[in-house]
């Protein structure tokens, strides 16, 4: 049997980013701790945002102090971009912000181990990557929110929907458990938040 678990709402595991993360081996979907995959969890709101800008570590910390909201370690924080709006388009695939390494490693430094994202990519729209690098020549411009989990362990959830409906932006309790597939790079998930009206 075979299967793409890169379709579909799904959780990204370090293997996904290289052989190695950290120094030591990857994790793969299997083996991830199921710890980092249940908590609190907090919205950023990056939907004035035009498709194909980089989220910088400024933009998120912006956010963060906009909610007056400090990071625990193991906390989740989803991105919300508006991406999900466009599902069954063309304009999903290529109608998105992404990520930088920075920030993403700005999130990781604060001990979160998964962060997750409305877009159809973590970082920026292929199109965009592959034009600043033949504009650059920079390597560095290929998927540089991915490659941030090959110094530091951490999880993606990419696909999601719906956290425009959620009724408030911090302290979401969300459990996110992916299918566990052995040696696979990702696995889908169902995440489910769980929040009164405040």
């Amino acid at each position: 049997m075979q299967a793409i678990t890169h379709a579909g709402t799904h959780v990204d595991a370090p293997w996904h980013y290289g052989p190695q993360s950290g120094g030591a081996r990857s994790k793969t979907i299997d083996e991830i701790p199921l710890e980092w995959c249940f908590g609190e969890a907090c919205v950023l709101d990056f939907r004035e945002f035009d498709p194909g800008t980089e989220i910088g570590t400024g933009d998120v910390a912006e956010r963060l102090d906009a909610l007056d909201h400090d990071l625990s370690p193991g906390e989740i924080v989803l991105l919300e971009t508006g991406a999900d709006e466009l599902w069954g388009t063309p304009e999903y695939l290529t109608d998105f912000p992404g990520m930088s390494s920075e920030a993403t490693n700005y999130l990781l430094e604060a001990g979160v181990r998964v962060i997750g994202t409305d877009a159809y990519g973590f970082d920026k729209p292929f199109a965009e990557m592959g034009r600043r690098f033949a504009e650059t020549g920079s390597s560095e411009e290929l998927w540089p929110a991915h490659l941030a989990g090959r110094e530091r362990e951490y999880c993606q959830i990419e696909k999601l929907a719906n956290l425009d409906r959620l009724p408030r932006r911090t302290n979401v309790p969300l459990v996110a458990f992916p299918v566990r597939i052995e040696n696979a790079s990702a696995g889908w998930v169902s995440p489910v938040a769980f929040a009164e009206p405040e």
